[in-house]
């Protein structure tokens, strides 16, 4: 799903993973 897809990429900006 796109909408999760969002939320993993935003929790990963989040902790500094890109």
């Amino acid at each position: 799903m796109i909408l999760t897809l969002i939320l993993i990429i935003n929790k990963q900006h989040n902790t500094g993973y890109l």
